[in-house]
């Protein structure tokens, strides 16, 4: 099983799973989530890597991280499962 890391941020609305009373009093932030991806590219488990500091944005995070799709990750030829941390940032849009 491999192990990646990756730079680039994944941005999601994340409005439809929070509860409007309980949004932080910020405009942005990060949560990092590990992945686990299968050799079809599904999201099989996700973890808090690091937390925002909102319990309730880091559930939202976790939540909308099952949704994502990947492309299998390859080693050589053969599709493999692997591991990945991705930042999931938030926003207030106004």
């Amino acid at each position: 099983m491999a192990v990646a890391t990756a730079t680039f941020v994944l941005t999601v609305l994340l409005w439809p799973y929070l509860k409007f009373e309980l949004l932080p009093q910020t405009d942005e932030g990060e949560v990092r989530v590990f992945f686990y991806i299968d050799e079809t590219g599904h999201v099989k488990t996700t973890r808090l890597d690091k937390s925002s500091g909102y319990a309730q944005l880091d559930e939202a995070a976790l939540q909308v991280a099952n949704l994502y799709r990947f492309s299998p990750a390859l080693n050589r030829d053969t599709r493999v499962p692997v591991w990945v941390s991705f930042p999931v940032t938030f926003a207030v849009v106004r």
